[in-house]
């Protein structure tokens, strides 16, 4: 694939990750030793996890944690590889 195509590719996707599509207060990719940690502020703000998904990437596996918060339209993806 062309550089050009490259860069048009990753501009359209960027573009669809905004929130309006994706409903995401916050998107963070971790170091799996953050989890933990990450989490626990996660939870005393007063988000529940909604969902855990796994992707098989050519670089591993890429955990997926989305967080909703009960009174607030706010969603966090956490992503760990």
């Amino acid at each position: 694939m062309s550089s050009l195509k490259s860069q048009q590719l990753a501009e359209a996707c960027s573009a669809l990750r905004g929130r309006s599509n994706t409903g995401y207060s916050a998107e963070i990719y971790l170091a799996p030793e953050d989890l933990v940690q990450s989490v626990e502020k996660i939870n005393q703000a007063g988000y529940f996890i909604e969902d855990v998904s796994c992707l098989d990437i050519k670089e591993g596996f890429q955990l997926v944690y989305h967080f909703d918060h009960f009174e607030k339209h706010h969603r966090i993806c956490l992503s760990v590889i």
